[in-house]
């Protein structure tokens, strides 16, 4: 069984690198062996996260409609699963979808509700780099309905928050360093 999860984790990471490479074919052929494996040894957490990559995949293919509800089903199993950070990806993949015009939604308010829902639960689970991912998609989809001065606050605020990891893990290696001389 290990090896299998070690297999659909891989398979998640190597997707992750297709996507952004710009390569959504070869991420979502990835997705899928990695959800399938999820599946079927019940791992909740994978298959949430290979569900959200999957539908990720979707988004940068243009299948709207399939990004937001395999978004949504990624959604389900992060909060079945009590995975804040995963159900903050989800949702952020959810209103980039319908931002993006996917029908069923309220409307671009619908969007921007979802957004600030992903803002604060990933806030509140402190996953800061996924939050800063989830603000810059929020910062693109402000500058394209043309709320410049947003869009704008928003990438400063992803900015800051990359930024203070990269400070973070600078500082991690350094010491690091310093007791590996010692």
């Amino acid at each position: 069984i290990g090896e299998r999860l070690f297999e659909a984790s891989l398979a998640l990471e190597i997707g992750e690198c297709h996507l952004s490479e710009g390569q959504p074919l070869r991420a979502r052929k990835e997705y899928e062996s990695a959800r399938q494996i999820a599946r079927q040894f019940g791992a909740r957490v994978l298959l949430s996260a290979a569900t959200r990559g999957l539908a990720e995949a979707e988004l940068a293919l243009g299948d709207l409609v399939r990004a937001r509800d395999d978004a949504r089903t990624a959604f389900e199993l992060a909060e079945r699963a009590d995975a804040p950070p995963l159900m903050g990806a989800a949702l952020r993949v959810v209103a980039a979808a319908v931002g993006l015009g996917a029908p069923g939604e309220a409307d671009l308010g619908g969007a921007r509700e979802m957004f600030d829902r992903a803002v604060e639960v990933l806030s509140n689970a402190g996953a800061e780099l996924e939050l800063a991912r989830t603000l810059a998609a929020y910062a693109e989809f402000e500058a394209r309905v043309g709320r410049r001065d947003t869009a704008s606050e928003l990438r400063r605020q992803a900015d800051l928050i990359r930024e203070r990891a990269r400070h973070g893990s600078r500082r991690h290696l350094v010491k690091e360093a310093m007791l590996a001389a010692q």
